[in-house]
């Protein structure tokens, strides 16, 4: 399994959050999620005929912003991730602080790369429980002998 922070597939980067994608539709919601599963598990879904759209990156808070269809929101539940109503895009209020703005974050795709408007957020919930569970259970090996070590992921 390579590393969370290793790829296999090339990326699109626009090194700017502005201009939003020209395809972002106005009335959609946000997934937000840590980098460390977030990456993995967009990955594993561009190598699957699953849709993914473009993603807005933020190095600073490590976060992942994934637009997904407009309602998931209302029946998001995971441990792994926020989805947050109405295209809510700062990270100060995930992290529950003022209204800082981050100042270096890009966007993975820039929409015009992206092959849709939003990512699909039934394959985004499925690719995101599948790696934090990955992710959860690292395999060591000690005295030539395998041992199970579960992290705190």
């Amino acid at each position: 399994m390579p590393s969370p922070s290793s790829t296999i597939q090339p990326w699109q980067l626009a090194l700017s959050e502005w201009p939003r994608p020209a395809g972002l539709p106005a009335q959609h919601d946000i997934v937000a999620t840590a980098m460390g599963v977030g990456l993995p598990a967009v990955e594993a879904l561009r190598l699957q005929p699953a849709t993914v759209g473009p993603i807005l990156c933020c190095p600073l808070h490590r976060f992942l912003l994934i637009p997904v269809p407009a309602g998931t929101a209302e029946v998001w539940q995971a441990p792994h991730s926020r989805c947050l109503p109405g295209g809510r895009w700062d990270c100060a209020e995930l992290l529950g602080s003022g209204p800082a703005r981050c100042g270096s974050r890009f966007w993975l795709f820039d929409g015009v790369q992206a092959p849709a408007a939003v990512t699909n957020a039934r394959d985004l919930y499925d690719s995101l429980s599948r790696t934090r569970s990955r992710l959860r259970t690292g395999v060591h090996r000690c005295s030539g002998h395998m041992v199970r070590e579960v992290s705190g992921v």
